[in-house]
């Protein structure tokens, strides 16, 4: 599926998810860049939505397209992404090191997204700030923190998450990148999602293994059932079917902790 991100600046029809918060960074100086959306074909909207149960799949389909309005801090060295997440912000504050690292702090979820029904038994004891920075790799390019905040609708709370946005890029280096348009968050987010695609990929390649791992084990033991005692090859077919099961029930679980497994993850750059 190809997801194309859009500028949608000037399009009337489409509204501004959480306007109280966009304003609430215009009031501590930052001003907006223009607006974005993830617009999908009919096609495309109700196969991401059709795996969700009611009341998630028309909540899900009543914020399609995604939009985001974007807004640059006063020396232009940092963006806020302001977008919808299940009846809550997703706030995400990004800035570039003169090393290319992209440093992202973000709005730390105040519920768990509902999952689709095949991912939801195994999503269900899913951790929120791990998920959260699921794509981070600090010392290869990317370094992602969640952190608490107060109702961002608040300038106070939009000031507090500016602030640790400002201290987590000092930890990493210093800000070079200075975002002028809606053309250049665009970039950047576009670049930032193909990373967390990538991610995902290398966790499904991981799991795979394992997976095939525990196979060309079984088949080893199975061959040496034969020169093993007479009854050895009914407890190899018992764990062969314990196996299959476990795994057909602990995929999800699986899935979900290797994704917290950071070393795996590719570089961002």
């Amino acid at each position: 599926m190809d997801y194309s991100y859009t500028d949608v600046t000037d399009r009337v029809d489409l509204p501004t998810p959480y306007p109280e918060v966009v304003a609430a960074f215009e009031t501590i100086g930052w001003r907006q860049l223009g607006r974005y959306a993830l617009e999908l074909s009919e096609q495309e909207a109700e196969q991401i939505v059709g795996g969700y149960a009611e009341p998630a799949r028309s909540e899900f389909a009543a914020h399609l397209p995604d939009v985001a309005t974007v807004l640059t801090s006063p020396d232009g060295q940092a963006d806020a992404f302001v977008s919808w997440f299940w009846s809550q912000p997703a706030v995400r504050l990004s800035s570039v090191l003169a090393d290319g690292t992209l440093v992202e702090t973000s709005r730390l979820w105040t519920r768990k997204p509902p999952w689709p029904r095949v991912l939801r038994s195994g999503w269900a004891g899913m951790d929120v700030r791990r998920e959260l920075e699921r794509s981070s790799v600090p010392t290869r390019g990317r370094s992602v923190r969640a952190v608490e905040c107060g109702d961002l609708a608040d300038p106070a709370a939009a000031a507090a998450l500016a602030d640790a946005h400002r201290a987590h890029v000092v930890e990493r280096g210093s800000p070079s990148t200075q975002f002028a348009s809606i053309a250049d968050a665009i970039a950047l987010r576009r670049r930032a999602f193909e990373h967390d695609v990538r991610v995902r990929q290398r966790v499904v390649r991981a799991v795979s293994g394992l997976f095939v791992l525990a196979a060309v084990t079984l088949g080893v033991v199975s061959g040496l059932a034969p020169v093993l005692r007479h009854w050895s090859w009914i407890w190899v077919l018992l764990a062969s079917a314990l196996l299959v099961g476990a795994a057909s029930l602990a995929h999800g679980w699986l899935v979900r902790t290797v994704s917290y497994v950071r070393w795996i993850r590719p570089g961002f750059r």
